[in-house]
């Protein structure tokens, strides 16, 4: 320091009075850039550093102030001085980095501390002291021309001076022959011990614990030599026998030194990672670990994750995320340990992949996951126990049932916890029921009795739960609330039996009751009767008061038919306004009798509505049947007929059924022509006839009016007269039909008649009371004669008096319409 003050003070060349003012600048930067280079060296880890710093700081900002220290002031000086001794420090880590060597500081002295006081005089310097005659921006330019022109011509000559000498005479010696020592190295001086030394060097360097080292007998230092073979053939004995270990493990092992750097790794690392040794030696712990870790880990870097865990004391086993060579994740699971060593710690980790593991896990959870979501989802009661039947689990609907939430029931015995009554109130023990398991499926219905609830009626079974080694180690109950299936299936019982708006018996089951008596009455030669009701004058309620009035005037009869008959008799609605009676083990003669009584009853009854008052009547159709009774079919077919007879022999009476009934003969007859009418009407064989209408007092001549009539073809092509097949037709509702082929027919061949120019007929078309008044019909009639473009003159429709009187109304609007 002295001598830059006698330097900087010196450079006026005179004694001025700007020489105390060099001096001050010159020792203030010197003490602001010590201070700042021991400030640097407390900050560092190892203190050490300190004294250097502290002096390379000083000298920085000594070379710093220099250039500039006369036109500087003092404030700026310090400035000075401090950035030159962080200029110093950065250029020192700037020449760590690049691996130079500079074993006394100079070049960050003199070199970085240089440059920027050489900027500082433009950049603090007074203009005027400096005497330029520049501005500060220029003055900044002309000091880093300075700056680069300079180091061009140093570092050129100088790259050049030192190749040259390279060429002759080496700069610095090996690294070995300066390890060595001058001595040695370049005089030939040697010892037992300096020959020794120098193979345990050799011996260290090349790794191989095989080497053995000389031995001079008869001295100490052979002595020594003799034991350290003794000693590294055991070690190396150990070494092999170890790494014949590591070699054939499965678990990675993996070694690394306290600043996370890898040393090692065995095959089975390299197989887990996915990369090889010299792919893995040398680079920080961070390559094997995938940043799933961070997450894990929040704050710890990868690079120093395993040291840390290491470091921590927590060997472990620790689960993590490698990295494998492609970069995917894959779990492992980690053991570190920290051993001591002569150069600090060395850190060890054995790693085992457990992809296997976590995919079984996985596999075990989805399958755990979905039976609790299962169980916690259907809608029957499961509760699991132990061997000694100790409750270990309810699902939701088995607390519903039982009242037990499942932490009080936990633990508990299952008969405490379900309580089971048979029909006769009887408890039932779980664990005998579940010895007297039932196969899969069967279930018992018993009674369940809960907590603070009404005893609810339960299916319930059970299944043994089995180890691997199929020892039971519980049991399974599984219960099915079915109080309200059973009410439900009552009801639906009931109905699937009973007609809906009279609660009697439907047709189903009066059919299926009869075929019981039929069967009956074949084995055991009873005599049972059936009758077959149908209401007279029904359709004038429904049309006059609707069908709500109908409706109750059907439940009002039904019960008072129900009066009349015997208890184990059987009255059922077969549909509308019909209704079927069985009467079992009954003789005719009483059947007849409670026949009578329910006629006159009906006959007697009246229905009031909206002040209305009206009676009804009914037609009964009464058959006996015994042993030789004919099939259901035929025997409903039978009734049927005997009740059409009643309605025909003037309504309002009972009709008999007795073998060779002249009129059941005849309405089957009827039933069996609607039948080949239906047949007839479908395969077009109905054919159409006329006869012509003339005045008396015409002559014979051309034809021009016709009356238009209709004939059936028999499966002979017989023709079958109207008189044959009308009847049937009228009485099974054929007859809109019939009317409907013929106005359809008769309507195209006068069309294509009038169309082929020939002399037009005037034709006169019967409809039947059914038609009149009929909405199809009239439509009907309406699009055939725009369709054939027949002139309205030439067709007439006759009807007779009965059938337009029946319903006046409609055969008017129908006639209005036509």
């Amino acid at each position: 320091v002295i001598g830059w003050v006698g330097f900087n003070g010196g450079s006026t060349l005179s004694f001025s009075a700007a020489i105390p003012g060099i001096i001050v600048n010159t020792l203030v930067a010197a003490a602001v850039g010590g201070m700042t280079g021991m400030l640097l060296g407390h900050l560092q880890p190892a203190r050490n550093q300190t004294p250097q710093l502290t002096i390379n700081g000083t000298l920085a900002a000594l070379v710093a102030v220099t250039a500039g220290c006369h036109a500087v002031t003092t404030p700026e000086a310090a400035c000075i001085g401090l950035i030159g001794a962080l200029c110093m420090r950065a250029t020192e880590h700037l020449l760590l980095k690049l691996q130079l060597d500079d074993a006394i500081g100079a070049v960050p002295v003199h070199l970085g501390a240089g440059i920027w006081g050489t900027l500082a005089v433009a950049l603090f310097g007074d203009a005027t002291l400096l005497g330029t005659g520049l501005s500060r921006g220029a003055q900044v330019l002309v000091q880093l021309q300075g700056i680069l022109i300079c180091g061009a011509w140093a570092f050129t000559v100088t790259i050049l001076f030192l190749l040259i000498v390279r060429r002759f005479i080496p700069l610095r010696v090996s690294a070995e022959a300066e390890q060595e020592g001058l001595n040695s190295s370049e005089h030939g001086a040697s010892t037992e011990l300096a020959q020794l030394l120098r193979a345990m060097n050799e011996q260290e360097l090349s790794g191989d614990m095989t080497q053995k080292m000389p031995v001079e007998p008869f001295t100490e230092v052979g002595q020594i030599a003799g034991k350290y073979n003794q000693v590294m053939s055991k070690l190396s004995q150990v070494i092999s026998r170890t790494r014949l270990i590591l070699q054939d493990m499965r678990d990675g092992v993996v070694t690394f030194s306290e600043r996370g750097i890898i040393t090692s790794v065995n095959p089975g690392a390299e197989q887990i990672f996915g990369r090889i040794a010299p792919q893995l030696v040398g680079h920080p712990v961070g390559v094997l670990l995938h940043e799933e870790n961070s997450a894990r880990y929040p704050g710890a870097a990868m690079d120093s994750l395993l040291t840390l865990l290491a470091a921590g004391g927590n060997e472990g086993p620790h689960e993590l995320s490698g990295r494998d060579g492609l970069g995917e994740p894959v779990p492992i699971e980690v053991i570190t340990a920290a051993s001591p060593v002569e150069t600090g710690i060395q850190y060890s980790a054995v790693v085992r992949d457990i992809s296997e593991r976590k995919r079984m896990e996985e596999r075990l959870h989805r399958h755990s996951e979905l039976a609790q979501v299962t169980l916690e989802a259907i809608t029957e009661a499961v509760i699991t126990c132990d061997a000694g039947f100790n409750v270990v689990y309810l699902n939701p609907v088995a607390r519903m049932l039982t009242g037990w939430s499942s932490a009080s029931a936990y633990g508990e015995e299952i008969d405490t916890v379900v309580k089971l009554l048979d029909g006769g109130e009887e408890s039932i023990s779980i664990a005998a029921l579940c010895r007297d398991m039932r196969p899969a499926g069967e279930y018992q219905q018993l009674q369940l009795q809960g907590r603070n609830r009404e005893p609810a009626r339960v299916q319930v079974n059970c299944a043994p739960l089995r180890d691997a080694a199929g020892t039971s180690v519980g049991w399974v109950l599984a219960m099915q609330d079915i109080t309200r299936n059973s009410e439900l299936q009552a009801r639906l019982t009931f109905q699937a039996v009973h007609d809906s708006l009279t609660g009697l018996i439907n047709r189903r089951e009066f059919e299926r009751r009869l075929d019981q008596l039929v069967i009956a009455a074949r084995s055991d030669n009873s005599e049972h009767v059936v009758l077959y009701l149908d209401l007279d004058q029904f359709k004038i309620v429904n049309d006059t008061c609707g069908h709500r009035a109908g409706d109750l005037l059907l439940r009002r009869l039904a019960l008072e038919l129900k009066s009349l008959l015997r208890q184990n008799d059987t009255l059922a609605r077969l549909g509308g306004d019909e209704f079927g009676i069985l009467l079992a083990n009954c003789p005719a003669q009483r059947a007849r009798d409670i026949a009578e009584d329910i006629r006159i009853a009906v006959r007697d009854f009246r229905f009031s509505w909206q002040e209305q008052i009206f009676s009804v009547g009914v037609s009964i159709g009464l058959v006996p049947f015994g042993p030789d009774c004919p099939s259901l079919d035929e025997l409903l077919s039978v009734a049927d007929s005997a009740c059409y007879a009643a309605k025909e022999a003037g309504r309002n009476r009972v009709h008999v059924y007795v073998m060779g009934d002249e009129e059941l003969i005849h309405r089957k007859g009827q039933m069996q022509w609607a039948t080949q009418i239906q047949q007839a009407i479908d395969s077009d064989r109905l054919r159409l006839f006329y006869q012509p209408i003339s005045a008396l007092t015409s002559e014979l001549g051309e034809i021009s009016h016709i009356e238009i009539f209709v004939r059936m073809l028999d499966d002979r092509d017989q023709v079958v007269p109207p008189g044959a097949f009308i009847p049937a037709a009228e009485r099974y509702d054929l007859m809109p039909l019939i009317d409907q082929w013929v106005v359809r027919n008769t309507l195209a061949w006068l069309g294509d008649r009038l169309h082929s120019q020939q002399s037009p007929i005037h034709c006169a078309i019967n409809l039947s009371g059914v038609s009149i008044g009929s909405a199809e019909c009239l439509q009907l009639i309406k699009d055939l004669i725009a369709q054939h473009r027949i002139p309205a003159r030439y067709l007439s429709f006759e009807i007779t008096e009965t059938a337009a009187m029946n319903d006046p109304e409609a055969a008017r609007r129908f006639i209005a319409e036509l």
